[in-house]
C-alpha cells in the first residue's frame, strides 16, 4: 500500500514539478522519501526471510534510489537531500523491524516473544496510515 501511495504521490509530483519553487521541492524530497522508506524497508523485513545485513544493504539501495526519485522533482540540491533522507529512513525502518521481531536486540523483556506477530501487524497498519496521511498532506500543501 504505501509504494502504490508513493509512486501515485510521484506521478502527481512528477506533472506539476514546474511549479515548485527550491524550498517546496527540497521539503517534499525530505518527507516523501523518508516515509516511504521508513515504511517500505519495515515491511520487507517482516515479508522476505533473509538474514539482517542482506536486507538492511537492499533497504539502504532502495532508499538511496526512492530519493533520487522525489530529489530528482526539483534540483540537485534536492536529490542530496532525498539521498539523505532516504538512507535513514530506510535504516530507521529496517531497525524498528529488527527490534519488533527480536525485542531482545533493546534489552527489552522476554515476555514481549510472545506478541511478535500481533506487534508487527499492528506497526505495519499503523506505518501504512501514516504513509497515507503523509502523502494526503503533501497532496493537500501542492493545492494551496
Amino acid at each position: 500500500m504505501s509504494l502504490v501511495f508513493g509512486l501515485v504521490m510521484y506521478t502527481i509530483l512528477y506533472r506539476r514539478r514546474y511549479l515548485f519553487t527550491d524550498r517546496y521541492g527540497m521539503i517534499v524530497s525530505i518527507v516523501c522519501s523518508s516515509i516511504i522508506c521508513l515504511t517500505i524497508s519495515m515491511h520487507t523485513l517482516f515479508l522476505l526471510p533473509f538474514s539482517l545485513m542482506i536486507l538492511t544493504i537492499s533497504n539502504v539501495v532502495l532508499g538511496a534510489g526512492v530519493g533520487v526519485l522525489f530529489g530528482s522533482l526539483v534540483n540537485s540540491q534536492s536529490i542530496l537531500s532525498g539521498v539523505s533522507h532516504g538512507v535513514i529512513g530506510s535504516l530507521m525502518g529496517t531497525m524498528l523491524g529488527a527490534v519488533i521481531q527480536n525485542p531482545t536486540l533493546c534489552s527489552l523483556p522476554a515476555a514481549y516473544l510472545n506478541t511478535v506477530q500481533q506487534n508487527m501487524i499492528i506497526l505495519s497498519f499503523c506505518t501504512s496510515i501514516l504513509v497515507a496521511v503523509t502523502m494526503l498532506v503533501v497532496y493537500f500543501s501542492l493545492r494551496v
